[in-house]
């Protein structure tokens, strides 16, 4: 219980507040200036109130000064997860459980130094990838930015010289595509569902959890409609679009692809996937397929592996040397018109072959010559 309603006054120019709460005397400065705006606040505000709010704030940084890594850590997570797909976030938990608590669970936050995060890097390297040790340090630096940020500690060891000085031979990601001919190829060898599989995602662009994720109620084969709907990604299904990712949309079937569902729907495997593994599901990870299906499916028919995810760099590559409506070629692989991620990431020239080029050609002459009226 306060005791006596305290009490504002002056030091110098500074307002000060006195008062006795549980017996105890407190004094302390509001920060304020005395001053033409803060004349009436003075006269008016109850001493004991301003002081409570002075104690409570006091206690509440206390607290936080003192909070451990491990709530401090697992609140950042939290409250930044909108920034994540599922996947994302429960990977960013493990690797927050696994590596950082079990090293620094002992450290004060203020306590971890530059040399602490170098010794915590160098030790990851020893049991995981370059690219994993790496996700691990960017995870930590965003916590102790927050702390930073709210006053916990006074820098982000993370962000000094020698922690940023650390070189991670991450290996460059394989944008290649596939080849007119080795699309040809494989469309024209394959059987089955992997037939399927392909022919939607060199028609189509679909990303790969997006294939895996497909149902037949997707599917208007009457009006040769495709609609876009979930996607799979380490065994989450997630429906309808995530972050920047619209997994939510229209796609006209090419008539080609059309006829290849027809037949597929006729021997079905499953009356609700379109790909089902041997437990009748569908697939949880693109990994399966690619290790007992894709790869073994190439190196048969003597076509190099270039990644399943290639097949969606490989449609955005044919149809933009093919002459297709670039902002139509967006809106089926589901990014926004003003997206320029198909211009920096998908369209790559090695699709074309030299009768490809020879096509393009013709193509642009035809053009020419019916512009100028040349006969």
């Amino acid at each position: 219980m306060a005791r006596g309603d305290g009490k504002l006054y002056l030091r110098g120019n500074t307002i000060w507040v006195r008062g006795s709460i549980n017996g105890k005397l407190y004094r302390r400065t509001t920060d304020k200036t005395y001053s033409s705006l803060t004349k009436k606040w003075f006269k008016t505000a109850k001493g004991i109130d301003v002081l409570k709010a002075i104690l409570e704030e006091e206690t509440s940084f206390l607290s936080l000064k003192n909070i451990s890594l491990e709530k401090f850590g697992l609140e950042v997570i939290n409250l930044t997860s909108d920034r994540r797909k599922e996947s994302s976030q429960k990977d960013t938990l493990r690797v927050f459980h696994l590596h950082i608590l079990p090293y620094f669970r002992h450290y004060a936050m203020s306590d971890i130094k530059p040399i602490d995060i170098i010794n915590f890097i160098k030790q990851l390297k020893e049991k995981m990838s370059e690219e994993r040790v790496k996700r691990a340090k960017n995870i930590l630096g965003s916590i102790l930015s927050y702390a930073f940020d709210n006053d916990i500690i006074e820098k982000n060891p993370v962000e000094s010289k020698t922690v940023k000085d650390i070189k991670f031979n991450t290996k460059p990601k394989d944008n290649r595509v596939y080849t007119t001919d080795e699309v040809s190829l494989m469309l024209s060898k394959s059987y089955g569902w992997l037939r399927v599989f392909l022919e939607i995602s060199f028609t189509s662009g679909l990303r790969v959890g997006e294939v895996m994720a497909l149902k037949w109620s997707d599917f208007s084969l009457e009006y040769g409609l495709m609609f876009v709907s979930r996607s799979i990604s380490k065994g989450i299904i997630t429906e309808g679009s995530s972050g920047d990712k619209n997994h939510d949309r229209p796609i006209p079937i090419l008539p080609r692809t059309l006829e290849v569902l027809k037949n597929y729907y006729e021997v079905r495997p499953s009356n609700e996937w379109l790909f089902i593994n041997k437990d009748s599901r569908p697939y949880r990870e693109s990994k399966t397929i690619v290790d007992y299906h894709f790869k073994p499916f190439l190196e048969s028919i003597g076509v190099e592996y270039k990644t399943l995810q290639a097949n969606r760099r490989t449609y955005a590559s044919i149809m933009s040397y093919g002459g297709s409506d670039l902002s139509q070629t967006k809106k089926i692989m589901g990014h926004s018109e003003n997206s320029n991620t198909i211009n920096k990431h998908y369209i790559k020239q090695g699709v074309l072959n030299n009768e490809n080029y020879s096509n393009m050609a013709n193509n642009s002459e035809d053009i020419f010559n019916r512009m100028i009226g040349h006969k």
